[in-house]
């Protein structure tokens, strides 16, 4: 009997703490057609909306416009409570005459998906949000990610906006955030310079694909990134012939004077079995002309080669070869 009790009083402050969380959404903010803005989200947010409700949802928000920007940068960063990861996980064991009492909860990413596109959709009237959308480019959620990453490029945010969400999503747990935040620093090119360091750190991840696009932003960032040299010859000895051609690309785009440890890497792999790794070195050595001078004798050797794509990129690369160039 006495136990019965505890788990009727620990029950009742379920639903007063649901209640309460329910309702601690909704004061003070915009309405519209009777409803609240979060109200409206969790139409937008939950799956199982009737598409009619949906459409009005979608045209409340219209009507609303950026009074609604106030509720969602808050809803673009909820997290999982303690009452909805009750519900989640062990809520469906109750009675259904008790569950069905209970206020419903939707998982916290459904909350952030919608309100990161109903952010999107505003455009340019979202502008002031940037540093939120920012912050949230290290969401655990693709999705989520997606929106905020799409809507910073639209609004034109300057790299010292951007680059401190992509420094967040560097440090992730997650690799594969790791990876997005590795690749896209590079897709901002020299004015991610503030994320060398960090990039220098993910040179030595666990993870191959953090690895791999740490050191090609390193060379999209180009000499602004030369702290990275050191490391980045070290890597030229890797096991692993995709970081070794990456690390020989990035080094030349750092500085030229590289191609002296680079581009004996890149003759070696003239010969390997695999044709698109060849491919790939002779193009780079392509690219480095007269620098890569001392190949010359490995590219000649491919002009006999039995693939005819290796043996006209073979003759590309000569072509931009000077027998009479630098001396490496």
């Amino acid at each position: 009997m006495k136990r019965r009790l505890i788990n009727l009083a620990l029950m009742g402050l379920l639903i007063l703490g649901g209640f309460l969380l329910w309702r601690s959404g909704h004061p003070k903010e915009p309405i519209h057609n009777q409803r609240s803005v979060s109200a409206w989200l969790q139409v937008i947010a939950d799956p199982k909306s009737d598409v009619l409700l949906r459409d009005e949802a979608e045209q409340a928000f219209i009507a609303l416009g950026t009074n609604a920007l106030p509720v969602l940068t808050n809803r673009l960063f909820t997290t999982e409570t303690v009452y909805s990861r009750w519900r989640q996980d062990g809520g469906e064991k109750w009675p259904a005459v008790i569950r069905d009492r209970l206020p419903s909860t939707l998982p916290a990413a459904l909350w952030r998906r919608a309100a990161a596109k109903q952010i999107t959709l505003l455009g340019g009237e979202a502008k002031g949000t940037a540093p939120m959308l920012s912050q949230a480019l290290a969401d655990p959620d693709r999705v989520v990610r997606g929106y905020c990453y799409n809507l910073l490029n639209r609004l034109g945010a300057p790299a010292e906006v951007v680059v401190p969400g992509l420094l967040r999503a560097l440090r992730s747990p997650d690799p594969a955030i790791r990876v997005f935040g590795a690749g896209e620093l590079g897709f901002i090119g020299p004015e991610a310079k503030a994320g060398v360091s960090a990039l220098i750190l993910a040179l030595d991840d666990l993870d191959e694909s953090v690895r791999l696009n740490a050191i090609v932003a390193l060379g999209r960032i180009g000499p602004a990134a030369r702290a990275a040299i050191p490391r980045l010859r070290e890597l030229l000895k890797n096991p692993k012939v995709e970081i070794q051609l990456n690390a020989a690309g990035t080094l030349t785009r750092l500085d030229l004077a590289e191609a002296q440890f680079s581009v004996p890497v890149l003759a070696s792999l003239l010969k390997h079995p695999d044709e698109s790794m060849i491919e790939v070195a002779l193009r780079q050595l392509s690219d480095l002309g007269s620098h890569a001078a001392v190949a010359i004798p490995q590219v000649e050797a491919l002009l006999e080669h039995p693939t005819t794509a290796i043996r006209l990129l073979a003759e590309e690369a000569l072509s931009r070869m000077d027998k009479s160039g630098n001396s490496l």
